[in-house]
């Protein structure tokens, strides 16, 4: 597995928690404790630790067999001190650190869920004199999952792989290594889950896994999986049903956290308790308490335990009264464990639905649901639709489970997205579901009109191209952007550009400058309709023979006559973002460069990326610089024109400028030509 330098989250002693950069943590001249839930780099960090700094790395197993380390050891990695305290009874940080000198400066790594910070800080204080700095590595970042994928599989886009995990609503459980690694693996196996809940099992399954080879070996008595899993559902019903954020390990009572001993009965005892906290099920939250990896993951667990216990020992009404009270509606804190209680149990699904509808298709498994139930579902929105039309406006952004559509709704589901006059949320809320569902496959030509139709909304018309973008056997996009094209609208271009954004190597050059050039004009035509950004790093997505024609194109639109000025400012902002983009990739033909420039309004407003690009770029280019000035040169009919032209390349790029030694330059090639 390649490395990626991680961010370490610290206790200042002022007691606020900070975070640094790895390298300022390593700086401390102090013990250090590096913390970690399980997968989540504590390994890795410390190898690349040693392997930089030349400092061996130990396992806390090793050094507990030894007599004592030699005192002119000056460092030392204790990598795995959980593999010993955790499951060794009477083996304490004590025995470990008792092996290492005084003067040995020491690095430690754990599991967050088995440091007994209190004591093993007091152990540490009392041998060294000094107060150890423990720091617990941070869940991986948007940016850092990327630059994660693509050092360790190069063959799958990263971008679309969290775009995917956002969809999936699924990202949170990317932010730890190990489980990202297992993310990309399955996918690659078994490409995405095509259910909700099977997607769940999936992560759950390989959560509970303990892959840690030493842990293993040690608890050979562990329990089987279904138990764990079990186990961890009662734990999340009880932590989310009593409103508390997680597990406290040890130390004093605190009233947000239930105590490690609580969980512990006739059915779940200590060693499995034990167990599943130290799991990937939860993850770390402070020097002695632990939470659950996701609330997600928390809620879907909850769910099934208690669907579960509802065919035996738990009774309907008991439950009710737990997550409503004396109210009708679902509080938003149970929303999740109350969609996936009814998805999992047939025999309360239609007392669930008809309390929150909208929360059984936005937190569970519409697909779990038997047709009569999946029915009642759709009509239950509909009613809350009518009641209120933007019941949606806080979770606009929200993702959805497959599966409500199916053949047996099929004419409920066509009546609804053909209507223009219904209620304008929930059409859409429909059509996204549909997302990836092969139930989309047989309305093709259904969506296509969807999209065609300007009464419909923008956003409607949007996120049924995502539903087309998602089949496996689209529509002919040359056909439908030609017909958007037609309607010469700003809504309808954009949803062009929609298209030729998701996967723009599909497309001629010629398509996407017309698509640009357009657009252009109609934004020009009401200043009010002008939007910002559009297109944005499209340009890095395009082959080069695509942006040749891009710029050929551009350039010959600014040739037209009465253009607004609003209009030209976007061709030339396309035109110079293109170049850029040509010029780094390979050096294009200085005739073709001039033809793309010479256009150009002396006053027209530049960009600060292309001014500093382009400065740089012709600056160091002296020859490719040279030569472009003498095709500009030649284009020039007179001396007025030799004269203008010099002064105008500084407005084109002050790269470009006629300097000292470019005058001597050309001066000379002209007496040597004569």
């Amino acid at each position: 597995m390649a490395y990626l330098s991680r961010r370490i989250s610290i206790i200042q002693k002022g007691g606020q928690r900070t975070e640094i950069s790895e390298q300022e943590f390593f700086e401390n001249e102090a013990p250090l404790v590096i913390l970690g839930e399980p997968g989540s780099g504590k390994t890795a960090l410390l190898e690349e630790v040693g392997r930089k700094f030349q400092i061996e790395r130990l396992n806390a197993s090793v050094i507990e067999s030894l007599q004592i380390l030699d005192d002119d050891v000056n460092a030392i990695l204790v990598d795995g001190v959980d593999e010993v305290t955790a499951y060794k009874q009477g083996t304490s940080i004590n025995t470990i650190l008792s092996k290492i000198p005084k003067t040995t400066h020491f690095i430690l790594s754990c599991r967050a869920v088995d440091w007994q910070n209190a004591v093993n800080t007091q152990i540490i204080r009392q041998k060294w004199g000094l107060e150890p700095v423990v720091g617990t590595i941070q869940p991986l970042n948007d940016r850092e999952i990327i630059e994660f994928i693509r050092i360790n599989d190069e063959s799958v886009n990263a971008d679309d792989f969290l775009n995917e995990a956002y969809l999936r609503d699924v990202v949170e459980m990317l932010r730890n290594p190990q489980h990202l690694l297992l993310f990309l693996d399955a996918v690659a196996n078994k490409g995405w889950p095509s259910t909700r809940l099977e997607l769940y099992d999936q992560a759950v399954t390989q959560l509970i896994q303990e892959d840690n080879k030493t842990h293993l070996s040690i608890n050979r008595s562990a329990s089987p999986t279904g138990e764990k899993i079990e186990a961890a559902g009662s734990i999340f019903a009880q932590l989310l049903l009593a409103g508390k954020i997680g597990v406290k390990i040890e130390g004093s009572t605190d009233l947000m956290y239930v105590t490690h001993s609580e969980f512990v009965n006739d059915e779940f005892d200590h060693d499995l308790v034990q167990s599943v906290l130290s799991s990937k099920l939860f993850r770390i939250a402070g020097k002695d308490r632990v939470i659950p990896c996701h609330r997600t993951v928390a809620e879907f667990l909850a769910g099934k335990w208690l669907a579960s216990a509802l065919n035996n020992q738990l009774s309907t009404r008991r439950l009710e009264s737990l997550i409503y009270a004396n109210h009708y509606i679902v509080p938003s804190a149970f929303r999740g464990l109350h969609a996936w209680t009814a998805s999992l149990n047939p025999s309360i699904a239609d007392r669930f639905i008809e309390r929150d509808p909208y929360g059984i298709l936005r937190y569970g498994d519409p697909a779990t649901l038997l047709t009569p139930q999946a029915k009642k579902l759709l009509s239950e929105l509909k009613k809350i639709a009518e009641d209120d039309p933007y019941f949606r406006d806080e979770d606009w952004f929200g993702t959805f489970g497959q599966g409500l559509a199916r053949e047996d709704l099929r004419n409920d589901i066509l009546d609804l997205i053909r209507n223009n006059h219904g209620p304008y949320q929930l059409k859409h809320l429909i059509l996204k579901t549909l997302y990836g569902d092969p139930f989309a496959e047989g309305i093709l030509d259904d969506l296509v009109e969807i999209v065609q139709d300007s009464n419909n909304t923008y956003a409607e018309r949007a996120v049924t191209i995502e539903t087309l973008i998602s089949c496996k056997n689209p529509p002919n996009w040359a056909n439908i952007i030609n017909h958007l094209h037609d309607q010469d609208n700003i809504d309808s271009l954009r949803l062009s550009l929609n298209i030729v954004e998701s996967d723009p190597n599909s497309f001629q050059g010629s398509i996407i400058a017309s698509t640009l050039i357009t657009l252009s004009r109609v934004m020009a035509r009401d200043p009010h309709n002008h939007i910002a950004g559009l297109a944005f790093r499209l340009h890095k997505k395009l082959s080069i023979a695509q942006l040749d024609v891009c710029l050929n194109s551009f350039a010959e639109a600014l040739l037209e006559e009465h253009q607004l000025l609003s209009q030209k400012e976007d061709i030339e902002e396309w035109l110079f973002k293109c170049l850029q983009e040509r010029l780094k990739r390979a050096l294009p033909d200085v005739e073709q460069v001039w033809s793309w420039l010479k256009n150009l309004d002396r006053y027209g407003n530049r960009s600060t990326e292309w001014y500093r690009f382009s400065f740089d770029f012709f600056l160091r280019a002296t020859d490719y610089r040279q030569a472009i000035q003498t095709e500009a040169m030649r284009s020039t009919n007179n001396a007025d024109d030799l004269l203008s032209l010099l002064w105008n390349t500084h407005y084109i790029s002050q790269g470009l400028t006629v300097r000292e030694h470019d005058l001597i330059f050309h001066m000379e090639k002209l007496l040597e030509e004569k």
